[in-house]
């Protein structure tokens, strides 16, 4: 999912502001300092709560909190517009690192052991003590019990794992090579890949070229070439016109 929302997010930056750039970057810094500053905030109200404090936030945190929420909701709607038929791979992403994210789950439980041990040492309610204690041992229970449930290409017998899934090269290899050239191509082919997808344009005097954008200037030096026809929709450009451009240089920069 990741090269997908990555292609597409670089193409969608290009296509608004004209340069290429790798627009994941600003945004899993942003999404990682976000989830660091609300986990910091959560880690300090717990330690308030193991030492019977009230936990009073600045007026700062409260707009941090309420910044890194708006910023989330905002997020994952832009998301599921432009990229919402990629949800489909959250499941499985999920069941390949079930695994790890069930132990980080008991690692976390472990670590709120003594919180709620100090909290039902320090409550005179017995009732409020049986609740609490209870509510534990039940989480503790399900995280221990949820593995039998895990089915995870990690921890599943590879005679019972089902058949491989095709796998599509898009343009080629992307990430690895010029798309829609023949270099990405064979980088795709060492990839061991069942087939391939690509964008087929057809020239002015009727030739048909591997062309993804309506324009050239993302993928080729048009600007340098025909500076006055970098505008123009690739199909207005003829054979001989087409074949003074280069289609690979821009990717090695």
């Amino acid at each position: 999912m990741r090269s997908v929302i990555h292609s597409g997010s670089c193409r969608f930056l290009y296509n608004r502001s004209g340069e290429w750039s790798d627009g994941t970057v600003p945004i899993l810094a942003t999404t990682a300092a976000g989830f660091t500053y609300i986990a910091f905030l959560m880690v300090l109200a717990l330690c308030h709560v193991a030492l019977g404090q009230q936990l009073n936030l600045h007026w700062l945190h409260k707009i941090g909190v309420a910044a890194a929420l708006f910023t989330t909701i905002v997020g994952v709607i832009s998301v599921n517009q432009t990229w919402g038929q990629e949800w489909d791979v959250i499941p499985i992403s999920l069941q390949a690192t079930g695994p790890f994210l069930h132990i980080g789950a008991l690692a976390a439980v472990t670590a709120l052991s003594w919180i709620v041990a100090g909290q039902v040492a320090r409550t005179e309610k017995t009732m409020f003590q049986v609740v609490v204690v209870l509510l534990y041992l039940s989480a503790l229970l399900g995280l221990y019990v949820v593995p039998l449930y895990i089915t995870s290409p990690c921890i599943m017998d590879p005679t019972t794992l089902k058949q491989r899934p095709d796998v599509i090269g898009h343009q080629g290899a992307p990430m690895l090579a010029p798309e829609n050239t023949l270099w990405s191509f064979q980088r795709a082919l060492q990839m061991n890949v069942t087939g391939f997808e690509a964008d087929v344009a057809i020239s002015v005097d009727g030739v048909p070229f591997l062309m993804h954008d309506r324009t050239l200037r993302r993928t080729t030096d048009v600007e340098k070439v025909f500076p006055d026809r970098q505008m123009e929709d690739a199909s207005f450009f003829n054979w001989t016109d087409l074949q003074q451009l280069n289609a690979g240089q821009w990717f090695l920069k």
